[in-house]
């Protein structure tokens, strides 16, 4: 299988050159489209955290898709 590397970009690929704890999840969001709320918080502000989302620890160079 191949995989288009900018299809990586596009679905989300982050590679952290620093610890960072910015990076927040809605648990199960992956399985199912955003909710108008949620489109709507991304477009208000989207460094707001979403309600029910959780905070992802990344060390330095840890990778996440």
């Amino acid at each position: 299988m191949q995989v288009d590397p900018q299809q990586l970009i596009d679905d989300g690929f982050i590679l952290t050159m620093y610890e960072d704890d910015v990076w927040w999840v809605v648990p199960g969001s992956h399985i199912r489209p955003n909710t108008e709320t949620e489109n709507q918080q991304l477009l208000d502000n989207s460094r707001v955290p979403i309600e029910g989302s959780i905070p992802v620890k990344l060390k330095a160079g840890n990778g996440v898709i």
